[in-house]
């Protein structure tokens, strides 16, 4: 049986996963765009996006992420690039081809997530959080 999670874990597991994608940025400004999803700060896998993934191929990607994670935990998906907190077409891309996989494996999508140093926006809600200031973690 899959653990479903509440809006507060939901919270919670991203601003890990947005304190991590700050911390690895440092003082970069441009980062590749990245796919995640499992469990922020505990188990995740993570899929570098490129120009020549077509619809498809994202949807076996993430297929093939579901099936290295424990699914006993609703795993999150995650998408981790620069710019502002706005609807992009790689952001709708790797939402099509997470919803897919999903699917798939006969999960619940918990929302997906558009992460930049900003903030997040939920694709699946449209709720948008922003956040006033991030810090790396210590030693990043």
């Amino acid at each position: 049986m899959t653990h479903r999670l509440d809006l507060a874990e939901v919270a919670g597991l991203l601003r890990v996963a947005l304190t991590e994608h700050v911390s690895a940025a440092g003082t970069k400004r441009a980062l590749p765009t990245v796919m995640h999803v499992g469990t922020p700060g505990v188990e995740a896998v993570a899929v570098p996006d490129a120009p020549d993934l077509d619809p498809g191929l994202r949807a076996d990607l993430m297929e093939r992420a579901l099936d290295g994670l424990d699914l006993s935990r609703t795993p999150l998906p995650w998408l981790t690039r620069i710019g502002e907190l706005a609807p992009g077409d790689v952001d709708l891309a790797w939402f099509a081809a997470t919803r897919e996989a999903y699917g798939r494996h006969s999960l619940d999508l918990p929302g997906f997530f558009v992460m930049t140093r900003y903030g997040w926006l939920d694709l699946a809600t449209d709720e948008l959080i922003r956040w006033s200031r991030v810090r790396a973690t210590k030693g990043a």
